[in-house]
């Protein structure tokens, strides 16, 4: 899926914030829209592209509404509510799993790439992430709750 104007509006306002940053590495999800948003932000930069940063893999729920969701599936639509962190839907991920492949990155990231790092990514990445970065995992997954264009800032 491409960027729609907002989202390449938003890019090109963090292309200008970020300006005068000497990024030592720019890192992307291999989704569509995380490659173009941090082609635009650096465009004469070279961007890493890493599918564990790709957003949480919904397997044959893939593209589907919640709500068609629950009426196609209901079981397993009530088994992913009450274990939200193991519950894959067939073919997909768990929370555990996106935590698995993305928390390794990061580990990797700050031993390999000292200085400032621009890293884009998704919603459901964010949230795994910064949700066991704070202790409330995984009752408190959706209590964070990122907006498209919206900027985390990670330190040691």
């Amino acid at each position: 899926m491409d960027l729609d104007d907002l989202g390449r509006d938003q890019a090109l306002w963090w292309k200008r914030t970020f300006q005068d940053i000497l990024f030592s590495g720019i890192h992307a999800s291999r989704l569509k829209r995380c490659r173009e948003t941090a082609s635009l932000i650096c465009p004469l930069e070279q961007i890493f592209i890493d599918s564990r940063l790709n957003e949480i893999h919904m397997g044959e729920w893939e593209g589907r509404s919640f709500e068609e969701i629950q009426k196609d599936h209901p079981r397993e639509y009530d088994r992913r509510g009450r274990a939200m962190d193991r519950f894959r839907p067939r073919g997909g991920e768990s929370f555990d799993d996106v935590f698995n492949r993305v928390f390794p990155f990061f580990m990797d990231l700050g031993i390999k790439t000292p200085g400032r790092t621009l890293v884009v990514t998704h919603a459901g990445v964010i949230r795994v992430l910064l949700s066991r970065i704070f202790g409330f995992y995984p009752e408190g997954l959706f209590k964070i709750r990122p907006e498209y264009g919206q900027l985390f800032v990670l330190s040691p």
